[in-house]
Order: structure tokens, then C-alpha cells, then sequence
């Protein structure tokens, strides 16, 4: 639980000590660190895992056994949305906002919706984005973007986020569209079923 630059630093200590280590998300800000911390925990026999508790939400594992069970067919798109608020008060004075310890919004915000993408619909092959810093000056990353993805089943989808939504969290949602149907989950964390059509 310390700021996201420092993860694979911190890990990599604990996994030499001999140490399981679990470790906030995300697991570090790049691959070549992960890299280093897979090494560690191999070498030192030990076990790495990353915080990823979206994944055992009921409607989410509900959607992971209709997808299991083939039940929406193929899946042809989705849907990310996340639409938070982050005030400026946020970033002042801390390690958030920072390039090296934070990472980006992605990382800090939004890794949940990541992860899910890639434990439903598996590995990705295109990614096209555009990232912009509208609101918060002071900071070194991106306060909103928007993402085109196309994954290795052939299914494309969008990832759209912000943390300039005016004075509250509005949405943070996932919505597969298959052949044979189409769920949406939301909620406050990907906690309930907003819509499904099976």
C-alpha cells in the first residue's frame, strides 16, 4: 500500500526477505519492473499477487460464467466507462499526479476496469488512445482519455474515462455486446447488474 512507483521496489525487498507479498494495484507503473518482480517471486519461491477484488463481485462473476458457458455467443463489442471526480485538493501535496509515483490515471483510478477487460475478454492486440489534462494544471498526467481497443477474439470496444466529473462520481460501467446478448455492469464498484438480455 504505498504509491504505485514504489511498488515493484518495495515488492522486490519482500520477496528477497522471503516474503509472500500482496501487493495494491496496480502491481507496478511498467513491464519491465513486472518483469523483475516475476523474477523475484520465482526465484525466491514465493507468492506475488496484485489487489484485484472487482473480479469476485456476484454480477461479475456472473458475467465471467456466461462468457465461460458461451451463453452471449460471440462478442462483438464492449463498453468502458469511467466517469469519476477527482477535485484538484486531491493532487495537492501528495505523490497522486506525479509521472514517476502515480503513473496516470489508469493506474490509479481505473486498473480495475483494465484488469476486468482482460479476464473476460482476454489478451489485447490494438490499442489506439488519446489522452488529454483539461483540470487539474498541476499535475503530470492525464485527467481524462479516450481508448479504442481491439482484443485477441476480435470483439472492439472503447474505454472512456474521466476524472472531471463535475462534483461527483457520475459512472464506472462495463457493457458486452455478444451475438446472442448483451450485460451491462455498473454500480458504484461493478457491483450490480444494470442491464442484461439474454
Amino acid at each position: 500500500c504505498t504509491p504505485n512507483g514504489l511498488h515493484a521496489y518495495h515488492s522486490i525487498l519482500c520477496l528477497q526477505a522471503q516474503k509472500h507479498v500482496l501487493c495494491e494495484k496496480p502491481l507496478c507503473t511498467n513491464t519491465e519492473d513486472a518483469k523483475k518482480m516475476l523474477e523475484a517471486a520465482r526465484d525466491a519461491n514465493k507468492e506475488l499477487y496484485v489487489v484485484k477484488q472487482n473480479r469476485y463481485n456476484p454480477p461479475v462473476e456472473a458475467l465471467k460464467n456466461l462468457l465461460k458457458e458461451d451463453r452471449l455467443g460471440k462478442i462483438f463489442s464492449f463498453q468502458i466507462n469511467c466517469f469519476w471526480n477527482r477535485p484538484h485538493q486531491y493532487y495537492d501535496n501528495t505523490w497522486k499526479g506525479t509521472k514517476t509515483l502515480d503513473g496516470g490515471t489508469l493506474f490509479t483510478q481505473f486498473s480495475h476496469f483494465i484488469d476486468l477487460l482482460y479476464w473476460l475478454l482476454g489478451d489485447v492486440t490494438s490499442v489506439k488512445a488519446i489522452t488529454k489534462n483539461y483540470e487539474h494544471p498541476t499535475i503530470e498526467i492525464e485527467d481524462c482519455g479516450v481508448v479504442m481497443i481491439e482484443t485477441l477474439g476480435g470483439a472492439i470496444g472503447t474505454l472512456n474515462y474521466t476524472v472531471n466529473s463535475f462534483n461527483k462520481n457520475m459512472e464506472g460501467s462495463f457493457t458486452i455486446f455478444g451475438e446472442n446478448g448483451t450485460v451491462k455492469i455498473g454500480g458504484q464498484y461493478l457491483n450490480e447488474l444494470e442491464y442484461q438480455c439474454i
